[in-house]
């Protein structure tokens, strides 16, 4: 509650006010609005007690407005920040708008809603979403034949564009769109039946940093560990990580990179532990039996394919190749590599061992003579 009286709520705590006041009002049961809610039985009746007692006030955070116990450094969040304005100016310049109509697009619409983890929706439909921006997908061929000729018209005038004026990079690129857009607009634009502005100024509370992040649910297993594009997240040993076991956490990760492990808005502690990471060569202790070892494993991680395996953006952006539904040819994926590769391993450093020594040198034959009247000459001592 801010100095005026008044509260302000996200679109997520909107819709718990409603379903806890609906249990209030025995128009749904507990158990209903903890399966609605994602939440357990007994933290609704929680959220009841603090709805009875303080009103929508008890429904909404208490650390709102404090700063973070894992804020970041003042550098980092400039440098995110940044990256937001640079890329989603239209937000800051014109504000939210009412409503966004697009296709059916994978970006924009889930066709099998089952089979896609958390809600139903995108990561584009869930920003829009906490947003308070409605979205309408088109549902008729015609409105999907003006927006794919529209896009065939930007792209094929806007390469000729770049072309005649030489531009070839991405930062001449960008310089040159604001102009090209007002052009295009000015030419081919229509004029709106009214010359309202809808657009809504944002919030306060609205983060553009949580909301525009990338956000897949993953469960807390037994060893407190979360398991995300080929990465494995050990949860610190606390009282908190540990009521989140057989729960579900959002792994967050933002433009710049950074990820983030959050339950409920608070961000968690781990360790991390990549499972491509690669034998640092540098870092080998000098051990002519572990020299073998890593030989070995270097070896079968050469077969091993190491692209990332989910398309975030940020992946993208910092240039790490996204692994596509096959491995790469002469590549294997990582469940792939079986015993028979690592005994390839084997026998190829053996062999480069073997000849790195030199072949043994076969026994002389006088030897074997010598050897055997010795064995000869030797006295029966059995009794």
């Amino acid at each position: 509650m801010n100095a005026t009286g008044t509260i302000t709520m996200t679109m997520r705590e909107v819709d718990r006010f409603k379903v806890i006041q609906a249990v209030t009002e025995a128009r749904l049961k507990p158990g209903q609005a903890a399966e609605r809610l994602g939440l357990c039985v007994r933290q609704v009746e929680r959220l009841v007690q603090r709805y009875e007692a303080a009103g929508v006030a008890g429904l909404v955070s208490g650390k709102r407005g404090r700063p973070g116990n894992h804020q970041l450094p003042a550098g980092k969040a400039q440098r995110a920040l940044a990256l937001i304005r640079e890329r989603y100016t239209d937000l800051h310049a014109h504000g939210k708008p009412v409503a966004f109509y697009s296709d059916k697009a994978s970006v924009f619409y889930v066709k099998q809603r089952s089979e896609t983890a958390g809600k139903g929706v995108t990561q584009f439909g869930r920003a829009l979403y906490e947003l308070n921006i409605d979205a309408f997908c088109a549902n008729t061929s015609q409105a999907k034949g003006r927006v794919e000729r529209a896009n065939l018209t930007l792209q094929d005038r806007l390469l000729k564009e770049l072309r005649l004026r030489g531009i070839s990079t991405r930062e001449a690129a960008n310089a040159y769109a604001p102009s090209f857009i007002a052009d295009f607009n000015r030419r081919f634009g229509k004029p709106p039946r009214s010359d309202h502005d809808a657009h809504r100024a944002l919030h306060v509370d609205e983060d553009l940093r949580q909301i525009l992040a990338y956000r897949v649910p993953r469960k807390v297993s037994n060893a407190l560990t979360v398991q995300y594009d080929r990465v494995m997240y050990l949860l610190d040993d606390t009282p908190v990580s540990r009521a989140l076991m057989h729960e579900y956490v959002e792994v967050v990760e933002y433009p710049d990179g950074v990820i983030e492990v959050q339950a409920s808005g608070v961000t968690l502690p781990y360790q991390q532990y990549d499972r491509i990471t690669r034998i640092d060569q540098g870092a080998e202790l000098e051990n002519k039996r572990l020299a073998s070892a890593l030989e070995v494993a270097r070896r079968v991680q050469a077969v091993r394919d190491d692209r990332r395996a989910s398309g975030s953006p940020s992946r993208t952006h910092c240039g790490e190749e996204v692994r596509a539904k096959q491995a790469l040819i002469g590549l294997k994926k990582q469940r792939a590599i079986d015993v028979a590769d690592i005994s390839h391993a084997v026998l190829e450093v053996s062999a480069k061992a073997m000849r790195g020594r030199g072949a043994a040198a076969p026994p002389h034959p006088k030897t074997i003579k010598r050897n055997k009247a010795k064995i000869a000459l030797k006295p029966d001592i059995s009794i």
